[in-house]
């Protein structure tokens, strides 16, 4: 991108994802708090949880011409990082720090040890994909095909709860095979088992107070519209995996780069 001043439009998008992103940061405190104090689990990392961002004016790039082209590099790539991460609220953040670091962990895995892939640019391995692969192979694309379509809130709250496993026992599984009766996969099927139906999920977040939060009612659009539209967005509560949400991370950080 060219690095051309930005419009006082640009401007007031970007701040209002900084309102956005700092919204998720306070709610996010609050879901930690909440879980220290009634989890038993010692302090939560704050792994996920995003910087305070600040808002800026156009006097922000009234500078000289050097210093001037270091703020315009800057800001255009907090923007895009904003947009990327902030556009629809938590749900985006969550997706984008969580959920899909851990999936991409499970298909790059799945595709290296197993030979297995999701076909055709698709998040969820086919019906006829399942019915081809063997047994065992078969246990993981269906785990992978149930955590790709949880909501990033549910994935999050179950992470928090214990219910995922280390993605480091998954891992050695595809990579040797079973070793036991019973397996490091038949133990996840277990943990999720409850948790397939969506009243359930929906239980499961009300149980722990993760309600409609009425202070995220505005979605940025990503299209850069200027319009802000309405949205309802769900937050979440629960035990960690500290292992399994420093794995995703990593994912994270090696895929922008």
């Amino acid at each position: 991108m060219a690095l051309r001043r930005p419009s006082q439009h640009s401007i007031d998008l970007y701040n209002k994802l900084v309102e956005e992103q700092n919204k998720v940061r306070r709610r996010l405190l609050r879901i930690h708090k909440k879980a220290e104090e009634t989890i038993p689990a010692g302090r939560l990392p704050a792994l996920i949880i995003p910087k305070k961002a600040r808002k800026i004016t156009r006097e922000y790039f009234e500078v000289d011409k050097m210093s001037l082209k270091r703020k315009l590099r800057a800001f255009w790539k907090k923007y895009s990082q904003a947009k990327e991460f902030f556009g629809q609220g938590i749900k985006s953040y969550l997706s984008r720090t969580l959920k899909d670091g851990y999936l991409e962990l499970w298909r790059n895995q799945m595709q290296e040890q197993l030979g297995i892939m999701v076909e055709g640019g698709k998040w969820y391995f086919t019906p006829l994909q399942l019915k081809e692969m063997s047994e065992e192979d078969r246990r993981f694309a269906e785990i992978y095909n149930f955590l790709a379509r949880l909501s990033p809130e549910v994935f999050l709250a179950l992470l928090y709860r214990g219910k995922l496993l280390q993605f480091q026992f998954i891992y050695e599984e595809m990579r040797y095979g079973a070793r036991k009766e019973y397996s490091w996969i038949d133990q996840q099927i277990e943990l999720l088992e409850p948790y397939r139906s969506r009243k359930v999920q929906a239980e499961l977040l009300r149980q722990d107070e993760i309600l409609r939060d009425e202070e995220m009612k505005t979605r940025v659009s990503t299209r850069e519209r200027g319009k802000i539209n309405s949205s309802r967005e769900l937050t979440n509560s629960g035990e960690h995996e500290s292992e399994t949400l420093n794995q995703a991370e990593k994912m994270r950080k090696r895929r922008e780069k």
